[in-house]
């Protein structure tokens, strides 16, 4: 009996160990995540800027990337503090992206930045780089 409880008490701490481990990991991958986002991003003006700078533009991306939610954060993701930064950082590269599949590629890029690269809904992310297409066409930009 004495040694079943010293054998569930190890395994226990060793479950908490692994759970500290795994909680410093991720952690770590957050914090190397927001370093390279601000590598990346530093010459990208801080959000009200950007959303002063594009007025109502920058509302209508950012329901566009809420609506498509290719990060797939469900219904969080109309709260999500990431998807006005995304929107931040995709509506001032724009421009740079000139055909379909640049687009395609900024928005692959930046949705992985934000949110990882393994949580794009490849599906969705297409879907949205459409959407985003007319709008900028019906938007000017």
């Amino acid at each position: 009996m004495l040694g079943l409880r010293l054998f569930t008490w190890l395994v226990g701490l060793l479950g908490q160990r692994t759970e500290s481990r795994a909680d410093e990991r991720q952690l770590r991958r957050e914090l190397l995540a927001y370093q390279r986002r601000q590598l990346i991003h530093q010459h990208i003006p801080e959000e009200h800027r950007v959303r002063e700078a594009f007025g109502p533009r920058f509302e209508e991306l950012l329901q566009l990337l809420v609506q498509h939610d290719a990060a797939g954060t469900g219904p969080a993701a109309p709260t999500n503090a990431y998807y006005p930064e995304l929107t931040r950082t995709v509506i001032y590269q724009l421009g740079k992206a000139q055909t379909d599949e640049q687009l395609l590629t900024l928005l692959r890029q930046e949705q992985g930045l934000w949110f990882g690269s393994g949580s794009i809904d490849e599906q969705a992310l297409e879907a949205l780089a459409i959407d985003v297409q007319r709008w900028r066409q019906g938007a000017g930009l």
